[in-house]
């Protein structure tokens, strides 16, 4: 596979990761050393909840490109679309992250606490958008590599993009003054839920991607919302959903069949419905 660039291409390697850089390669360096960082919160955001954790088989791949055109000849070769609309993404077919270098990457910085390791990333207002994207790609990435979720079963959005949006504020938002990312989507999703504008539940859990009605930021905001509130009222029975998909075959599944899926761990909808609406209640409600 030939990756289009315009400069030259160093490797990064750490115990977990391997960074190739495209272009700007001192940045490799950097991008290296949040990855291992991502690891080690990863590992004790999970295991602090008691899920099992497996050491991931090989190192695990990331190409960092220094503009969007390189990005997007790399996607459009290796996932057969234009994703040029994407600063990032992690593939679970290629089991690869692909990004496009931030501009603002000399702003990101790791800090040592007082106390004890793992250290934290901080970085100013204005340079962290992207770092909580590249914190994202790292969950979904881990996520499939340490024995959470299996690449090539099928999920439901809220298990996938619920996890790593669950990850982000372990990694980054706690250490800011707001926790300004987790706030906005509970913020959103208070108001979606005030204003009547949810999706159903019994729809939701199944759904493995954003309805083309639906706008994206809503159904995000959901995602986490339903991972969180599992996660703190039926954490026995997440870990049960999880370990459960995890051993089926890969291959595509019904909305029907992850419907049941659901059910079956989690008990019907109209006994989890009251529960899922006093979750909602708690949440912030500007």
């Amino acid at each position: 596979m030939s990756i289009a660039h315009d400069g030259t291409v160093s490797t990064v390697n750490t115990d977990h990761f391997s960074v190739v850089c495209v272009s700007r390669p001192a940045d490799g360096e950097k991008i290296a050393r949040l990855l291992e960082l991502s690891y080690r919160h990863f590992e004790s955001l999970f295991r602090s909840h008691d899920f099992k954790l497996r050491a991931p088989e090989n190192k695990l791949a990331w190409i960092t490109f220094g503009n969007a055109a390189s990005f997007n000849h790399y996607a459009i070769e290796t996932e057969g679309q234009d994703l040029s609309w994407l600063t990032g993404y992690y593939s679970a077919g290629t089991n690869v992250v692909a990004i496009v270098m931030p501009e603002k990457i000399s702003k990101w910085q790791i800090k040592a606490l007082a106390s004890q390791p793992p250290n934290v990333i901080a970085c100013p207002p204005d340079a962290e958008t992207a770092l909580v994207k590249l914190v994202h790609e790292a969950g979904h990435q881990l996520s499939f590599n340490t024995g959470l979720l299996k690449r090539r079963v099928m999920y439901p959005m809220w298990a996938t993009e619920g996890l790593a949006m669950f990850f982000e504020r372990s990694l980054v938002s706690e250490y800011f003054n707001s926790c300004r990312y987790t706030n906005l989507r509970a913020q959103r999703l208070a108001s979606l839920h005030r204003h009547k504008h949810l999706i159903r539940l019994d729809k939701f859990i199944s759904m493995t991607r954003a309805d083309e009605n639906a706008n994206a930021i809503d159904v995000y905001a959901q995602a986490w919302g339903l991972f969180q509130f599992l996660c703190e009222s039926r954490q026995d029975s997440l870990k049960e959903y999880l370990s459960t998909l995890y051993d089926l075959e890969p291959g595509w599944r019904s909305e029907e069949t992850l419907h049941r899926e659901f059910i079956r761990t989690f008990g019907p909808i109209e006994q989890l419905d009251p529960q899922w609406t006093q979750f909602l209640r708690t949440l912030p409600a500007r």
